[in-house]
């Protein structure tokens, strides 16, 4: 049996369980066992310092045990205990977010309306609060201010909660919450990189070579077949959903013409989010078993993604990026077939 250590993932996913101790469970020895969720083997220095009630509670991270009967009392069992190996597995996969601290402050940049607001001083790095209000319970935020010009009744506000801010947002300062705006735009975070980006900030991806055609398309089809597990999402109304978004896809034509370098434009997303056709209807695979080697059948899943009528072609490329928030629940693709037509 094992006895192992839950671990946070670089998405943050299961931050509140980090350094809990689980049950032992069942293994056997010289086969591979697959965890549903993260889990870690700490050095001593963290062991230490994770060392209270709620957590380790003066345990070891990870501990084996093996427990030996005979049958025969004329022989016994044997362990080689200076002969035994741990071969700890993960997953290299993410689910980046243009929020995530890691990518630096959001900012956002606040208009205000043509009320005179020259009496208000704001210097770089101060302090900048506002707070909101649903269903009668407010939440107060701080922020920094980037940029404050009276004059253009331009304000720039930056931190880990500017993008919060809405046009119904009450200002701490008086003269400005009383100034109203006519506008309020946010931007991600400094570091992020959206996939249409050749540098997308997301890790696991797979990039096809160019794939050139005798022909000039306009239309295009790719099918891909996958297992994968989906992602927990906040509905914003106190519920949540498991929604199939492991797997998305993108491409870059060469369009007729074109005699510039291709890995310099953007990749375009397949119906607009790189999500599949019809996504609501495809039913992830349960994560209560992920061992790859006990995928059923019906497990296995076609996924197809299309578009049609776009500007001739005579060539084309294709990215697939697969996300996860649980790195345990890695998504597994089979096969890939492609389709373009004229």
């Amino acid at each position: 049996a094992s006895r192992k250590t839950q671990a946070e993932a670089v998405t943050g996913f299961n931050a509140a369980n980090r350094y809990t101790l689980d049950p032992e469970n069942g293994i056997v020895i010289d086969q591979s066992y697959y965890y549903n969720g993260p889990k870690l083997v700490a050095n001593y220095l963290n062991e230490v310092k994770n060392n209270n009630v709620l957590q380790l509670n003066g345990q070891k991270s990870y501990e084996t045990i093996v427990r030996m009967v005979t049958f025969d009392s004329s022989v016994s069992p044997v362990l080689d205990i200076s002969r035994t190996n741990l071969i700890a597995v993960r997953s290299l996969i993410d689910n980046p977010k243009a929020d995530d601290p890691v990518f630096g402050p959001q900012v956002t940049t606040l208009t205000f309306t043509d009320t005179d607001i020259s009496s208000v001083s704001l210097a770089e790095n101060a302090s900048f609060a506002f707070s909101n209000t649903v269903d009668s319970v407010t939440t107060s935020r701080n922020a920094l201010v980037k940029e404050f010009n009276p004059t253009t009744k331009r304000l720039v506000i930056q931190g880990q909660f500017v993008k919060e801010f809405l046009k119904t947002s009450t200002i701490g300062d008086s003269t400005l919450n009383a100034a109203g705006l006519t506008s309020v735009n946010s931007s991600e975070g400094l570091y992020y990189l959206p996939e249409t980006n050749n540098l997308g900030s997301t890790y696991a991806k797979w990039e096809s070579k160019l794939f050139e055609f005798e022909n000039p398309c306009d239309g295009i089809e790719l099918k891909l077949t996958a297992c994968f597990y989906g992602n927990v999402v906040d509905n914003g109304d106190g519920t949540k959903s498991l929604v199939s978004d492991n797997i998305r896809c993108y491409y870059r034509p060469r369009n007729i013409g074109f005699d510039s370098e291709l890995n310099t434009e953007n990749w375009v997303p397949f119906n607009l989010t790189g999500l599949p056709n019809d996504v609501e209807e495809i039913v992830p695979r349960s994560s209560a078993e992920i061992n790859p080697y006990r995928i059923k059948v019906g497990e296995w899943q076609d996924m197809t993604w299309t578009i049609q009528d776009i500007p001739k072609f005579d060539a084309v490329a294709f990215k697939i990026v697969m996300v996860s928030d649980n790195p345990a629940l890695t998504p597994l693709i089979d096969d890939f077939r492609l389709i373009c037509s004229e």
